[in-house]
């Protein structure tokens, strides 16, 4: 399966006011976030992917980190907080959740969905046009 991502996704300055953390907050609240959050889980496996109450407090902190992110706030080394998205901030949540009881499944689930898409954790101005498919 080819996915196309159009290379105005990639091009847009850091002063953009339209950034990815922004493009993220407008698309948190849509039922979409929802599911996609939930076949994230459930494909790299997390320990708590059949606790509907577990997700939508996932989701809702998801929000509230994008949140921060949009006000300068950073909560990844090496990831500019307008660069901030819906992976990247679930993937902080779970990689930082070690006092949980299933904290070692969850980070491990982090590293697993990180490696699976390693973009999700670049900052933008670091994608070219000639790199878009």
């Amino acid at each position: 399966m080819s996915l196309f991502v159009h290379e105005s996704l990639f091009s847009m300055s850091s002063d953009d006011p339209f950034n990815s953390v922004e493009r993220s907050l407008q698309f948190v609240g849509a039922f979409e976030a929802e599911l996609l959050l939930e076949l994230m889980l459930r494909h790299w496996g997390h320990p708590c992917a059949n606790d509907r109450a577990f997700r939508n407090d996932l989701l809702e902190t998801v929000s509230e980190i994008l949140i921060a992110s949009s006000s300068g706030e950073v909560f990844i080394e090496g990831l500019l907080a307008q660069d901030m998205n819906l992976v990247s901030a679930a993937w902080f949540i779970e990689k930082t959740a070690i006092n949980d009881a299933d904290g070692e499944l969850r980070a491990e689930w982090a590293d697993r969905l990180r490696r699976a898409i390693p973009s999700c954790f670049v900052n933008e101005d670091e994608f070219h046009d000639d790199d878009v498919v």
